[in-house]
């Protein structure tokens, strides 16, 4: 969900850029920074106010799993260090223009050491093996990189070494790229976790499936596995087990090929195809009810 917001919120962005609606107001020129007059969009600084928080809520909530009461201090510097930088071009005074943006960059400092101490908490807290952990701290360094990236185009751009129209074209390329690697770094974190819940979900079934043989041990002198098809045969291994073995030479006849075909009357062959068919019917019911199950945890989960 989160991310569907994020991924909407760039797309009005876009749009509004598109359709020339993108509240720009006038850099005047000062000491020490471009002589010449710039324009600052305002609608994009509206934009990080509202998509920045959310990028951090998925990297260090979702991903990293901390909870939002230490996420608050970073969000809140970072909206901060954002306006900050926003209202340092609109003033005239180079003094004033300095101290805001000192003050920002100062801001981004501390909300970087704070994300940075979100991956030394869960480096420390969460399960060695928890699915996709070197990807998790990636997106919170990721996000730092990119922030600060911005604000050396930002200054760059402040002091007049490369033009207004640079600036905001690598925000614009910025803004999608960082996002599109945001959403991939998710789902691939959300691909990990449900990978190792089927991985335990095999590992039940399977030791079910070890105690269910046990328990036919007890009530069988021989148990035979075998493949089935379709259409209700049951074909044994090519390579014989133990209790093939011993059936075999019991038996005096080979076990292999169809089982179906070691019965010898025809009515009991068409009995124990039906049967095998039901069985097999059964069986499909039952994962198919849960695999719908497991997809809406799924959702749910996606959904939160």
């Amino acid at each position: 969900a989160l991310m569907c917001i994020l991924l909407a919120v760039l797309l009005v962005t876009q749009t509004l850029f598109a359709c020339g609606k993108s509240w720009p107001h006038a850099v005047p020129p000062a000491a020490s920074f471009a002589q010449t007059w710039g324009v600052q969009h305002t609608v994009r600084y509206l934009d990080w106010m509202v998509s920045v928080p959310l990028l951090l809520v998925i990297a260090g909530h979702i991903a990293l799993g901390r909870p939002l009461s230490e996420l608050r201090v970073s969000i809140f510097m970072t909206n901060v260090y954002m306006l900050l930088a926003w209202a340092a071009l609109l003033v005239p005074d180079a003094v004033t223009r300095w101290i805001l943006i000192i003050s920002s960059f100062a801001l981004y400092f501390f909300a970087s050491f704070d994300m940075a101490r979100w991956a030394r908490r869960f480096s420390a807290e969460a399960p060695k093996d928890i699915p996709a952990r070197p990807q998790r701290i990636f997106l919170v360094q990721f996000l730092v990189f990119v922030f600060g990236l911005y604000g050396v185009n930002y200054l760059l751009a402040a002091t007049g070494a490369i033009s207004h129209h640079s600036e905001h074209l690598v925000y614009g390329m910025g803004d999608i790229i960082a996002k599109m690697i945001t959403g991939g770094m998710l789902c691939f974190v959300r691909t990990a976790e449900h990978r190792e819940a089927l991985g335990e979900i095999i590992l039940k079934h399977s030791s079910l499936n070890t105690a269910f043989v046990s328990l036919l041990r007890a009530g069988f002198d021989h148990l035979l596995p075998c493949t089935i098809d379709g259409n209700g045969t049951c074909w044994l291994p090519e390579k014989h087990t133990p209790d093939g073995q011993i059936l075999e030479s019991i038996l005096n006849r080979p076990m292999s090929g169809a089982f179906n075909d070691l019965i010898a009357d025809e009515k009991e062959q068409a009995k124990f195809k039906d049967f095998v068919q039901e069985r097999l019917q059964q069986v499909q019911n039952e994962c198919a009810g849960d695999f719908a199950d497991t997809q809406q945890f799924w959702k749910r989960e996606s959904s939160v």
